[in-house]
């Protein structure tokens, strides 16, 4: 099965944990028409639930959400875990992409990548009421070290 890794695994640092109900953002890009059904995430310790989810954008103001699992109770223990998204949906070459994470729990802690994390502002920070969408307001990140592992696929 094609995945998407929108920063590469390898650099995997270790767990973060993460704000209740701030969704963390990752952009991305395909280079061939894409259908994506599920997406990834690292589990380093489970606590209430997440959601996972794809934008578009084409301002990087407003945001449209494609995509989502749906709210799925967090599961396992440094561990990828895989959810299927409520719909499939087709990525398309030449178009900004965000995959997302948003957290029911302040106890949740997810698999993260840090090591350019504060430097290149890769990662944002949106935040949401309980879910992702309707979206919020797009802001400048609250937590520079945590890009999340996340695999769209």
């Amino acid at each position: 099965m094609t995945r998407i890794e929108p920063v590469d695994v390898r650099m995997f640092t270790g767990g973060a944990v993460v704000s209740a109900d701030v969704a963390y953002l990752v952009w991305f890009r395909v280079d061939t028409l894409f259908t994506a059904t599920a997406m990834e995430y690292m589990c380093v310790t489970a606590a209430g639930n997440v959601d996972l989810g794809i934008f578009r954008t084409t301002d990087f103001s407003a945001f449209t959400l494609l995509a989502s699992t749906g709210a799925t109770a967090a599961a396992g223990s440094m561990a990828m875990q895989s959810i299927n998204l409520t719909a499939s949906v087709s990525l398309s070459p030449g178009v900004d992409y965000f995959a997302s994470i948003v957290g029911s729990s302040a106890s949740l802690s997810i698999g993260r990548i840090a090591s350019f994390a504060a430097a290149s502002g890769a990662a944002s920070t949106v935040f949401f009421k309980s879910a992702l969408n309707p979206l919020a307001t797009f802001s400048t990140p609250s937590n520079g070290g945590t890009i999340p592992l996340l695999v769209v696929k």
